[in-house]
């Protein structure tokens, strides 16, 4: 794949973040697409977990810094789920009057 915004600093510094909080980089992919003139998205997926999240990339962001942050915090540990939250049952939550 050829990369147009991307350049070897942001890989290096992708594959950092990765090393840094302990998976691989072969457990993800990193893909990027053009939005305009030097300038775009680049999604990263975990290979293990299915959680995929873009950043925008081009002149004056942060891309790999993102990432990092979202690492540390665990986003691409689980894919979310939707919570089912139980039914609500008003008999049991009225105050008696008596």
């Amino acid at each position: 794949m050829s990369y147009q915004v991307l350049d070897q600093s942001d890989f290096d510094d992708f594959d950092t973040a990765i090393c840094n909080h302990g998976p691989q980089p072969e457990d993800f992919e990193l893909t990027e697409t053009i939005t305009g003139l030097e300038k775009g998205v680049a999604t990263v997926r975990s290979k293990k977990s299915g959680v995929e999240r873009s950043y925008p990339i081009g002149n004056g962001t942060i891309f790999p810094g993102d990432f990092a942050l979202e690492l540390g915090r665990g986003v691409f540990i689980y894919k979310s789920v939707p919570l089912r939250r139980p039914a609500f049952d008003r008999r049991q939550h009225t105050s008696s009057s008596n």
